[in-house]
């Protein structure tokens, strides 16, 4: 059996569960709206799953995809019934994630404590510098002071939040262009809480990089061609270009040695290539998505690569 944590409307576990060479064996717990349901039993401890009136040992269960996403509050509801929302999830994954104590054997994509490690952003640059990627000049904090001294020279920054902020419906904090002197301005805002401030870097092109354990897939993301997606992409991702993208072996390995050191077996990696041909590490996103990039490319099998990888754990 195999155990998918997340949303059953996510189109990114359906097109996965599509390709699998036994779909019917498959859980999925989703927290946010279970129908499905767990249960615990002790003396002697015990870890059942029920699907369709059907009750499965947690010793079938070969792999675990935790694929749980944010989701969108719903801003018309009364206080209590918002904090009630929040209470059974809470309740979900107190349970959910001491599974990856009990089903510690099992295979993960990724591990709870690796996910939690990797998302961490400034773990992230230093991992990456540390392996000789080259990263943008960074700087991250809530002192407007130092933060315009350390960009004082600068014409531009980029900031970006450390994790994320989504305001319903459809309001999402993206990357932002700064002018440097318009930081003193600001100083209010920044400290706030801290973010992550870096140099404005020129860009040819920019490039999604999917790992899937050792399945490379790299595609070129043509952000400048159009006003909407030069400074993040994500702002109008479906309107850009996208071209498949052939990778140097040098850069494969380098880049092969990062995805092991962060010990992930799924990571979506951002990049920017300037005009100068250098590449620029910004982030990995370690629950990130695909199927738009494979809408635009046909070629493009990352939803294959993550359906072998599980189905080689279905009898």
């Amino acid at each position: 059996m195999i155990l998918i944590v997340g949303d059953s409307n996510d189109i990114h576990i359906s097109s996965v569960c599509n390709l699998l060479i036994k779909p019917e064996q498959v859980i999925n717990i989703n927290p946010h709206n279970a129908i499905d349901s767990i249960k615990y039993s002790f003396l002697p401890f015990e870890i059942s799953f029920y699907k369709e009136g059907n009750e499965y040992s947690a010793n079938e269960i070969e792999a675990i995809w935790w694929r749980l996403k944010p989701k969108l509050s719903n801003n018309t509801l009364e206080l209590k019934e918002a904090e009630s929302i929040q209470f059974m999830l809470r309740e979900w994954l107190f349970v959910l994630e001491s599974l990856s104590n009990f089903l510690a054997d099992s295979f993960w994509i990724n591990k709870r404590s690796i996910d939690k490690e990797v998302r961490n952003k400034p773990n992230q640059l230093l991992t990456a510098s540390k392996l000789g990627f080259t990263i943008p000049k960074t700087c991250i904090t809530n002192n407007p002071t130092k933060l315009f001294s350390f960009f004082k020279e600068r014409e531009y920054i980029i900031y970006k939040p450390l994790g994320y902020l989504i305001i319903p419906p459809d309001e999402v904090l993206y990357a932002n262009k700064i002018e440097v002197s318009e930081l003193k301005k600001m100083s209010d805002h920044i400290s706030v809480a801290p973010g992550i401030f870096q140099e404005y870097i020129h860009k040819a092109f920019e490039l999604r990089i999917t790992i899937v354990e050792n399945e490379i897939f790299a595609v070129k993301i043509n952000s400048q061609a159009t006003s909407n997606t030069m400074v993040d992409w994500r702002r109008d991702q479906n309107s850009a270009s996208y071209e498949l993208f052939d990778l140097d072996n040098s850069f494969k390995h380098r880049l092969l040695a990062l995805h092991h050191a962060f010990g992930l077996v799924f990571g979506a990696y951002d990049f920017i290539v300037t005009p100068s041909n250098e590449y620029f590490f910004l982030e990995v996103n370690q629950v990130g998505q695909w199927l738009w990039m494979e809408e635009k490319l046909e070629d493009l099998k990352i939803t294959q690569a993550m359906a072998n990888v599980l189905s080689r754990y279905q009898k």
